[in-house]
């Protein structure tokens, strides 16, 4: 153990692992949460991101499994393994014999959020259960983010084609083409958010409210992109208000 966590591999590659935070006391312990990094789904941002936001969970009374994946920039990032990493991340924490129900929320921030949205559809394949899923400043719509070009056409180089060569593969793996969702989703996002546009939110929540969705959605004023990497903002702190009432 290093740092308060343990490192467990769930591959074979350098990227496929998770670190679990353990509480103090299992006995009083909520129950487990998965955080997902973001970063433009990009090498070399890593789950240290999280880290703060781990600790802080873990001092609450959680088990924390912040994960890491392949990425972009790195070897075989991107699709599909990208995707494919997150489903057996999640996967691996049946094999950790946790004195915990496997009941699983998930955390995501930014392209994290993307890929915890994008999990809450993928449940045939996995070992655990969800309950609910954070998605943070979240990526909700591909090919509206690719058209804008988001950090500098991230979303073609993690689907590695374009909307116009392959429709299907941006809507397979976009949040606001696969509603309506089987989790409840819980979507915050800060209304001065400086890299992912706060509109593409505001548009699949309406979407979302149509198809009369487990969908809640709360706008930190004056939020930044950022300020869910620090525990003490408000924008995280909105989280942990949400994760006491689960």
């Amino acid at each position: 153990m290093a740092d308060g966590f343990t490192t467990y591999q769930y591959g074979t590659e350098e990227s496929q692992c998770v670190d679990l935070y353990r509480p103090d006391s299992a006995k009083t312990c909520k129950g487990l949460i998965c955080l997902i990094h973001g970063g433009y789904w990009r090498y070399p941002h890593s789950k240290e991101q999280m880290n703060a936001i781990a600790n802080s969970l873990r001092d609450d009374g959680y088990y924390v499994w912040n994960i890491e994946y392949r990425r972009v920039r790195e070897r075989d990032g991107g699709w599909p393994n990208t995707f494919e990493d997150v489903v057996a991340a999640v996967n691996f924490i049946s094999q950790l014999s946790l004195p915990i129900p496997l009941n699983v929320q998930i955390v995501g921030h930014s392209a994290g959020g993307h890929l915890a949205l994008w999990l809450g559809y993928q449940q045939k394949f996995l070992k655990v259960r969800l309950d609910r899923i954070y998605a943070l400043a979240p990526v909700v719509d591909l090919v509206a983010s690719h058209r804008a070009q988001l950090g500098e056409d991230a979303v073609g180089q993690l689907l590695k084609t374009t909307p116009e060569q392959d429709l299907s593969r941006y809507q397979s793996f976009s949040p606001i083409d696969l509603l309506p969702n089987n989790v409840p989703q819980i979507v915050i996002h800060g209304d001065s958010d400086e890299y992912v546009d706060v509109a593409e939110t505001h548009k699949y929540m309406e979407k979302a409210r149509n198809l009369k969705c487990d969908v809640r959605y709360t706008e930190i004023r004056q939020g930044m992109h950022l300020d869910f990497l620090d525990p003490h903002t408000q924008s995280t702190l909105s989280l942990f208000n949400f994760l006491k009432e689960a």
